[in-house]
């Protein structure tokens, strides 16, 4: 596990790691709950087919959103 986090912060910390928002290129949105937290995602799809992560957001559920269905968990992640 910790030579994971190395890894992991090896690959974040070398340039680019994230890219500028262009409204030309298409874009893709990702999106995730469980019952504590949800995230998402925004990646645009480069000239070369590869997806750059653009900008990214998370934060733990209210005590209130915990008790959602998973499907509205999951929606409420893109809005």
């Amino acid at each position: 596990m910790a030579q994971a986090m190395k890894d992991s912060k090896a690959e974040l910390s070398k340039a680019p790691c994230l890219g500028r928002y262009d409204v030309q290129k298409p874009i893709v949105i990702m999106s995730d709950a469980s019952n504590q937290a949800l995230g998402t995602v925004l990646f645009q799809v480069q000239s070369d087919g590869l997806r750059r992560l653009v900008a990214s957001k998370s934060r733990s559920l209210t005590d209130a959103e915990s008790r959602w269905l998973p499907i509205a968990q999951s929606l409420r992640c893109t809005v």
